[in-house]
């Protein structure tokens, strides 16, 4: 961690935002540590997927700004990401994490059509499978402070006490959207695993209490999850 998200007051936001943007499959090289160069990598991303114009239009110029503008842009970064679905980079970038099957049966597609979207599919505002890849696209976001990639995985077929002994997977049910009760359960368990006083990374760095999830390319540990919910 470099200036100025050495600050505690802006690293949590800094390491969501970069989290957000991995999950989303919207960084396109390699992230190391969290400095500016990281946070100019999430607006690059954001630009060429045509994501949040109006936000990204500033100057990435993190390294001599004022902490209080620094933390109302990675506000604004958040709330962007959070709100912009972006299916074709975000299904290949769940592909990656979750596999074919499991990414085909929590968004209710043919694994044909999971392994190829989006092909020839129109992007829609409203498409229930936009707006599911988005939603796992977030969750896998949140889960990643404290899961690696096969951890992730396995999540979603664990029974859960908080789930009434039900599997995320189960909880979603079939043909969900993003704020039926199920869904909603299932995103508030993800939260809590990145809720840790000490969270973790993919590669197994301890955070400090957030989850830095950017595509940190070290050997991976395949442990699963680093803690129950």
């Amino acid at each position: 961690v470099e200036r100025p998200f050495d600050d505690p007051n802006l690293a949590p936001a800094a390491a969501l935002a970069l989290s957000r943007a991995d999950a989303m499959g919207l960084l396109t090289r390699d992230v190391t540590r969290l400095d500016a160069a990281a946070m100019c990598e999430v607006l690059d991303g954001m630009r060429s997927a045509g994501i949040g114009k109006a936000t990204v239009a500033v100057s990435c110029r993190f390294s001599d700004a004022e902490p209080e503008k620094i933390a109302a842009l990675l506000s604004r970064i958040e709330e962007t990401l959070r709100e912009s679905p972006a299916p074709a980079h975000e299904s290949k970038a769940l592909r990656k994490v979750l596999g074919i099957d499991l990414l085909a049966r929590l968004t209710g597609m043919s694994e044909v059509a999971a392994r190829f979207y989006p092909g020839a599919r129109r992007e829609m505002r409203g498409d229930p499978i936009v707006e599911r890849l988005h939603f796992l696209a977030l969750l896998v976001s949140e889960l990643a402070g404290s899961c690696t990639d096969v951890g992730v995985r396995r999540w979603f077929d664990r029974p859960r006490k908080a789930l009434a002994g039900e599997t995320p997977a189960q909880t979603l049910g079939q043909e969900w959207r993003p704020d039926d009760e199920g869904p909603i359960r299932v995103r508030e368990l993800a939260a809590s695993s990145s809720a840790s006083p000490t969270a973790r990374s993919r590669s197994g760095v301890a955070t400090a209490g957030f989850p830095f999830c950017g595509k940190i390319q070290t050997s991976r540990p395949d442990d699963g999850t680093q803690r129950a919910n």
